[in-house]
């Protein structure tokens, strides 16, 4: 599982802004902004598009660095020892050569190129004799810049997002991003409302969304994840550049990144996530922090992330190799490497400019060591994130119905002593007639745009109907392929679906029953157990038995239920004679505040009361006094930020659960931050951990200064559970009654 709502009527101020943003899409369609990588390309980096694929294999490919990095070291006697592009790098408008704006210490510096290779740092005459912009406040962090041609007005022709801690007098302002505009890239006028996001986090990044017509952004969110308040990765989008809504968690580090750990306290972070539209989809360079001291101390690289929405985020298969290692021991990028908002791509070649230290988190440079921290420069094939690989055995890949295949078929592949060919399908699996295997030429170069034909078919067939495609090669990799310049996937699985229902025997007992939307595992933990008595289950001979486990905590853990997004609906029957709280479903570290990425849904036996509460923020029923030790069913439906919840079929409570972002604070602490006017969520419920059932995560949680708190399982559910489901669908009313009272013949 990649697990009431009122009328709503935009008022005036949202009429200007979603006028704003019409009129804003439209001139953006003619008007390409410089950093616009999109295109029609369809990138095979994951499984999106694959319905099914033999003998291949996925392989993923490094950036090349450059052989004599760095291109650009700290040799101003402003800049210190170091400058790192915590910013941009975009071709000049003229066409030859680039700009580049990058952070030395707490200000931002610009650089002009005409190959990439050798620098030149201009004097603006802003700052005395410098190539530094000024302050917007006290001081830029991550400043990164936007190039928006098609803003109307003149002085707006580049937009600039900079982090300010907003505590350097005599400008100080809350803390958050701070927006600016220039007619040039050079001269820059801050916007009205500052900061336009207010965030604590210092570390985002920000483009410009040609796929939604939208300005994107991926700041810091802090989160408890697995016993730690770690960096994680928030989203925000916005069609207003001077007003962003709060941040929503979307990513956090999972059990494989702590697969390095040997001391007690290491943990990984995630410091952000460089991710940027690109062709049909979205890459994410993923900012790896293994901190080794407990504290701050480290070092961090990327690693691939990648998504078709900018929401919801695939990482790469294991073992999850750099995407952009770190140098050898004793080189200048050995210890940080960081990325600007995008990379850019020239003809067969994406290039990446990137900031190297020699040292890890904390800057300390090791004793006899200089500090050294430059900017570096690397390479990669065209769409060569990945590749599906082939032996001399042929491998096939077929992918899902797509709609809008038309024209010719290219395809990015290495075919050196090799081949690749391709079929056309329809939906069900059929190969059209001219479009077989065998009436394919046979494609045999290497090239980032080589054309499949077939013996009397040069163009693809364009019907109303989806189609399929289905390549076949040999001794070769296949990296992307375009087959019309709006392709997208007409169909694909099923929605996420688990239901554990406890009956069949062994491992079966604890299979998931759901026949649509892949098979989820399951654990049991402490004193959980799965129990054969009709007298003890709601339906069947089968449930889940939950008993106090001293020191531990008894429960099931559904794997996999991380993304439950914009829908979702969780329900179980439960029968208990014990009193207080009691969890039925819960992600909660078990102390202090609830914050970002948790969820909780709970009863209580003697106050009455449902709550359901997620990222911090709750709903709660009127009292529903339930003490007669009998199954009961209880149901929580997420649906758009409407809450609904449910006691045996019958409506308890309905609230609509605004978008908000429950920072957590080292000291334990939480900050909620509200700024989406809209009150719509634009990512819906993403977890920290997988849900378990029954209590709380069974971890010791340390703070930044590594004070220890414990969860008490003190809201234990003591007694029986029977039907789990968890579905990433808002059941309706009558989809609830129909599981409490099935139709006849029908299974709950």
């Amino acid at each position: 599982m990649s697990f009431g709502q009122g009328s709503w009527r935009p008022g005036a101020a949202m009429l200007a802004v979603m006028i704003v943003g019409l009129t804003q899409a439209a001139a953006a369609e003619e008007a390409k902004s410089l950093g616009d990588l999109t295109g029609s390309w369809q990138l095979l980096v994951d499984d999106y598009l694959i319905a099914e694929s033999a003998d291949v294999a996925r392989t993923f490919h490094p950036f090349t660095k450059y052989a004599n990095n760095p291109v650009i070291r700290p040799d101003k006697s402003w800049e210190g020892d170091r400058i790192n592009i915590y910013g941009t790098v975009l071709p000049n408008e003229s066409g030859g050569g680039y700009r580049m704006w990058y952070i030395t210490g707490f200000w931002t510096g610009y650089a002009i190129s005409e190959d990439g290779i050798t620098w030149e740092k201009p004097e603006l005459g802003l700052v005395n004799k410098t190539n530094l912009f000024p302050h917007i406040a006290g001081g830029d962090h991550l400043s990164q810049v936007i190039h928006t041609p098609w803003d109307s007005d003149p002085q707006k022709q580049y937009k600039r997002l900079t982090y300010d801690y907003g505590r350097s007098p005599p400008n100080s302002v809350q803390s958050g991003f701070l927006g600016s505009y220039s007619p040039d890239g050079i001269h820059w006028t801050p916007t009205e409302n500052n900061p336009v996001l207010p965030d604590p986090g210092d570390v985002g990044l920000f483009n410009w969304d040609p796929h939604t017509q939208r300005y994107i952004g991926y700041p810091k969110s802090f989160a408890p994840v697995r016993g730690f308040r770690r960096r994680s990765v928030g989203f925000t989008a916005t069609t207003d550049f001077e007003h962003w809504p709060n941040a929503e968690l979307i990513l956090a580090p999972d059990e494989y990144d702590d697969r390095w750990v040997t001391v007690d306290g290491q943990h990984t972070d995630f410091y952000g996530l460089n991710a940027f539209p690109y062709e049909s989809m979205y890459i994410g360079l993923l900012w790896i922090f293994r901190i080794d001291d407990g504290h701050s101390g480290g070092v961090v690289y990327s690693e691939l992330a990648t998504s078709r929405d900018g929401i919801h985020w695939q990482r790469q298969a294991k073992p999850r190799i750099p995407m952009l290692p770190l140098g050898e021991e004793g080189t200048w990028d050995d210890g940080m490497i960081f990325t600007p908002n995008h990379p850019l791509v020239e003809g067969d070649e994406i290039k990446l400019f990137y900031g190297g230290y020699n040292v890890d988190h904390t800057l300390r440079a090791p004793e006899g060591q200089k500090r050294e921290v430059s900017i570096g420069f690397a390479t990669l094939r065209k769409d060569g994130f990945a590749s599906l690989d082939a032996e001399k055995e042929p491998g096939i890949i077929t992918t899902w119905p797509l709609s809008g295949i038309q024209g010719e078929l290219l395809v990015n592949a290495e075919a050196t002593g090799g081949w690749v060919k391709a079929e056309v399908l329809n939906e069900a699996g059929e190969v059209l007639p001219g479009y077989s295997q065998d009436a394919c030429t046979a494609i045999s170069g290497d090239g980032v745009q080589q054309k499949i034909v077939w013996k009397e078919k040069t163009l693809l067939p364009e019907r109303d109907q989806p189609l399929r495609l289905r390549f076949v090669l040999s001794d070769a990799s296949l990296y992307s392929f375009k087959a019309g310049d709006k392709v997208t996937r007409a169909a694909g699985p099923a929605p996420a679906k688990a239901l554990f229902t406890f009956e069949g025997e062994g491992e079966e007992a604890l299979a998931d029953q759901s026949p649509a939307g892949g098979q989820q595992g399951a654990a049991l933990h402490g004193n959980a157990e799965v129990v054969k008595s009709e007298q003890e289950a709601a339906r069947g001979a089968g449930a889940l038995a939950l008993r106090a486990a001293p020191d531990d905590v008894s429960e099931l853990e559904i794997n996999g239920s991380t993304q439950l997004g914009k829908q979702f609906t969780l329900a179980a029957w439960a029968k208990t004679a014990k009193r207080g709280e009691q969890r039925l479903f819960s992600n909660y570290r078990g102390t202090e505040a609830p914050a970002t990425g948790e969820l909780i849904f709970d009863f209580n036996t003697n106050s009455g009361v449902l709550r359901f509460t997620a990222n911090g923020k709750s709903v709660y029923s009127e009292p529903t006094f339930i003490r007669d030790s009998k199954y009961h069913h209880y149901a929580a439906v997420y649906d758009e930020g409407n809450v609904r919840l449910y006691v045996d079929g019958v409506e308890v409570a309905r609230e609509d659960l605004p978008p908000v972002t429950t920072h957590l604070f080292h000291d334990g602490s939480v900050i909620q931050h509200a700024t989406n006017d809209s009150g719509k969520s634009l990512v819906g419920i993403h977890l920290t951990a997988d849900l378990r059932v029954g209590e709380d995560l069974p971890v010791r949680f340390r703070n930044y200064r590594n004070r220890e708190t414990n969860n008490t399982a003190a809201e234990q559910l003591v007694g029986f559970i029977d039907d789990v489901l968890v579905e990433k669908r808002a059941l309706s009313p009558d989809e609830i009654q129909a599981i409490v009272k099935p139709a006849d013949g029908q299974s709950p």
